[in-house]
């Protein structure tokens, strides 16, 4: 009797786990998001200033896509939701970035060396705790680095004015029409 109460307390305790999600809340270059959807729905909880909705974890994702705030570069992608493309790897320094794709963007459709369809979008978490950026460039399958010219020289309003030094970043590549996007990877940057 005692052995089959702890089994189903076990199991009633690794069920809340799952139905809840785990979040880390230590101060760290990566976070893990393991919530899980049994749909692909779109969740519609708002987390930028104008309102826009926001797209469907993944369990990918290093960041919770839902807590990055749109609020640079000029496109909002809050809505996109992870399709395929996968990436990895990601390295930053004081001028740049690069990553490896898992799954290029020819799973999207796009050619290996297209970079009009697709952006790479950067984030950044500031002295108050809150996810900003976004689009810094164009970016194709043959693009694995990046340069910080377009964050530096204050680009469609980014600024890193209010960010530490270092600071937790962390990136996605989002189609165009909003729709789509990758995985979320994430590391620490020293300017």
């Amino acid at each position: 009797m005692k052995k089959n109460t702890i089994s189903l307390l076990s199991l009633a305790i690794a069920a809340v786990f799952v139905a809840t999600g785990c979040e880390s809340t230590e101060n760290s270059a990566v976070s893990w998001n393991t919530q899980s959807n049994s749909n692909s729905s779109s969740v519609s909880t708002p987390t930028t200033d104008n309102s826009a909705p926001t797209g469907s974890a993944s369990a990918s994702d290093q960041v919770a896509f839902s807590s990055l705030n749109w609020v640079y570069g000029g496109f909002n992608g809050s809505g996109a939701s992870h399709d395929k493309v996968s990436i990895k790897g990601l390295r930053m320094n004081s001028s740049g970035l690069s990553y490896a794709y898992s799954t290029d963007l020819s799973a999207w459709g796009i050619g290996h060396t297209d970079s009009s369809a697709t952006l790479i979008c950067m984030f950044v978490k500031n002295n108050s705790g809150r996810w900003v950026g976004g689009k810094i460039d164009w970016i194709s399958s043959s693009r694995l680095t990046r340069d910080f010219h377009n964050v530096f020289s204050g680009y469609n309003g980014w600024t890193l004015s209010d960010v530490p030094n270092p600071c937790n970043a962390c990136i996605v590549i989002v189609h165009k029409d909003g729709r789509r996007r990758s995985n979320v990877i994430s590391a620490t940057w020293t300017r």
